[in-house]
């Protein structure tokens, strides 16, 4: 786990992992190295014009291969995991912004501001809202990417497998028209009869997009004759193991 510090931050055995890293290591501290490298990942993952070059490969085998994962790669798909990822191409929102009402802004002014902006519409789960709020402090003198990652949050929803496919192009393209893509994933493994679909948002706390997001899916359900409940989540409280309750 000594070389996987991401999947230990992810299970949350970070400070393990980092360890043993500097015992293997000989030395007392590694988290500056742990820190450059996220940081390093981070930078490069900005990097959006690329392409696969396959040269181990021999033609024909080699064009068509290539040019499957282009197209894939240009249409923002990848698959990682027994997942399908889309990732937009446009440049996601700042988040200095939330840094700011973070550091201004008492827990319970917090949770009130999310209340009002929801409209009611979104049932703001007050214990689970401040645990977020109060994780998301931990991070506000760390580097930008690391509460980065902790705003990102997620819209999901079970659907029909058989028509599974064609509810995730459509709302990828609805999400598109409406300048709304950022990130969405579906399961490849196409078990079961009910499967998630999950549409991440940059930040946990814009809540007018939070709202958007929702509307334009619940649309795309009602389109598809999808009857179920859609629920919302910080990815922080899946990569901690926090559900409901605070647990």
């Amino acid at each position: 786990m000594a070389k996987h510090q991401g999947y230990a931050k992810v299970i949350g055995e970070s400070e393990k992992a980092m360890k043993h890293l500097a015992k293997i290591n000989g030395v007392k501290d590694v988290g500056f190295l742990v820190s450059r490298a996220f940081s390093i990942h981070f930078n490069l993952s900005q990097v959006k014009d690329w392409k696969f070059s396959l040269d181990a490969l021999r033609e024909p085998l080699r064009s068509k291969a290539e040019n499957i994962l282009n197209a894939a790669y240009s249409r923002g798909l990848k698959p990682d995991g027994g997942w399908l990822f889309y990732i937009s191409r446009e440049p996601s929102g700042s988040i200095e912004d939330n840094s700011t009402l973070l550091r201004k802004k008492t827990d319970e002014e917090m949770l009130s501001i999310a209340k009002e902006e929801m409209k009611g519409e979104v049932n703001v789960m007050e214990k689970e809202f401040i645990l977020f709020v109060k994780e998301l402090r931990k991070k506000l003198d760390a580097p930008l990417y690391e509460i980065e990652e902790d705003l990102i949050g997620k819209w999901m929803v079970f659907v029909k497998r058989e028509v599974y496919g064609s509810f995730f192009s459509t709302v990828i393209k609805q999400l598109e028209k409406e300048r709304l893509a950022y990130e969405a994933k579906v399961d490849t493994s196409l078990t079961g009869e009910e499967l998630p679909l999950i549409v991440y948002i940059e930040s946990s706390l814009d809540f007018k997009k939070i709202l958007k997001v929702k509307d334009l899916i619940a649309k795309v359900m009602e389109e598809f004759q999808v009857k179920k409940g859609i629920y919302f989540k910080p990815d922080l409280f899946t990569s901690k193991g926090i559900y409901r309750g605070g647990k």
